[in-house]
């Protein structure tokens, strides 16, 4: 083994060392000399972390009546919190409020947040502009300006897809309008920093979609949205493979195509699945396999009060929201529901449950600054 200059202890130790601290105590090892820093800025290093068994993926509630008042940073007694952690859902840990992910003040309306792709996520703002942020390592950049029509001459906003391209890790949003029955749609690359327009979009079968989605529909390099079919022909899957940068339309059986139930995508493992459910019903899951053939896996409940499904947590259980909006899980394999998640210390609505795990991924380029400290600029400067 080799010896670390700044120490006794051998590098390979130090090594596996720093791969159990969290992120917010690796930012402050970066300080402790250029080696260190220089390994937990490596590539290696970053992809070994985030998979590492010390690095549990958690819940993460993004709180407010309305998504994005008071959201990015700043940590004030007048500012509310609005993240807040369960750590370990399968004790049923606290639900505590956040003090380490970032948020801001603001008046400005946040359309959609979108991830996380390895720890990062994108947000979109009711100015028609797009940002990333990690919130673990406190930076946020502001996307080039979407080259579509400006939001005030739109009936909607842009809606958008997020997610990481598989080979290269490369982090990419692709922004979707409908401008006077025209489908335009642009992709953006974190490498490249730059937005493309995609040319083929117009033969696309699909009259509208919902962006919407709760679920985090994004699964082996491929985003996916709520469609409907032209002429009456109901619900579809639109998907954008961020391999290729082509989009297609996902059939799905006549039942669900035509269904009164409610109908969500979302992802089961390494499947893509519909959730079908109606209130106080059976939830069925609907499974589509690798040769694109759909079939109904299972269904749980019905369950005596009113429930709604928000995403399954690691293939095991379902998170569903109960009708005084409180978070409950049901046990796929025994179909009971465990207690309900711990309430939150403060009465804040959760609009939005992702499940999240730290990571050091940068999303600034060379002579962006980075770490923690220079963000609240940029978030400011993204919202004005």
């Amino acid at each position: 083994m080799k010896s670390n200059r700044n120490g006794d202890l051998p590098r390979e130790m130090v090594h596996e060392i720093l791969l159990r601290l969290p992120v917010k105590a690796l930012l402050r090892c970066k300080c402790v000399c250029k080696e260190w820093c220089a390994l937990i800025r490596s590539p290696s290093f970053v992809d070994q972390h985030f998979s590492h068994e010390s690095n549990p993926e958690c819940l993460i509630f993004h709180l407010d009546e309305i998504l994005g008042v008071d959201f990015i940073f700043n940590s004030t007694p007048a500012n509310p919190c609005t993240f807040a952690i369960c750590q370990d859902v399968e004790r049923h840990s606290r639900v505590e409020e956040s003090n380490h992910l970032p948020r801001m003040p603001t008046s400005t309306r946040v359309i959609a947040l979108l991830g996380p792709a390895k720890g990062v996520f994108c947000v979109l703002s009711e100015l028609g502009r797009v940002g990333l942020f990690n919130p673990a390592v406190r930076e946020f950049k502001t996307l080039p300006p979407l080259p579509l029509h400006d939001v005030s001459e739109v009936e909607s906003w842009p809606s958008c897809g997020f997610g990481l391209e598989p080979s290269s890790g490369d982090h990419k949003v692709v922004a979707f309008q409908i401008w006077n029955s025209q489908r335009i749609a642009c992709v953006y690359s974190l490498s490249s920093n730059s937005w493309k327009r995609i040319e083929d979009v117009g033969s696309l079968n699909f009259v509208c979609f919902r962006g919407d989605s709760v679920c985090q529909p994004f699964l082996n390099g491929v985003y996916h949205w709520h469609a409907n079919l032209p002429n009456g022909g109901g619900f579809a899957i639109l998907a954008f493979d961020m391999r290729n940068d082509k989009f297609q339309v996902i059939q799905v059986p006549d039942c669900l195509r035509s269904s009164q139930r409610e109908l969500r995508i979302a992802a089961y493992g390494d499947s893509l699945a519909v959730m079908s459910y109606k209130v106080r019903e059976c939830i069925d899951f609907w499974m589509m396999g690798r040769d694109g053939l759909w079939s109904k896996n299972f269904s749980i409940g019905p369950f005596a009060e009113k429930v709604w499904p928000i995403c399954v947590w690691k293939k095991r259980e379902v998170l569903l929201e109960t009708k005084t909006s409180s978070m409950t899980m049901c046990d796929i394999s025994t179909m009971k529901l465990r207690r309900p998640l711990p309430e939150l210390d403060q009465q804040s609505y959760p609009c939005a449950v992702f499940c999240y795990k730290e990571s050091l991924v940068s999303i600034k380029g060379e002579g962006e600054g980075e770490g923690e400290g220079d963000g609240a600029y940029f978030v400011r400067d993204f919202f004005d």
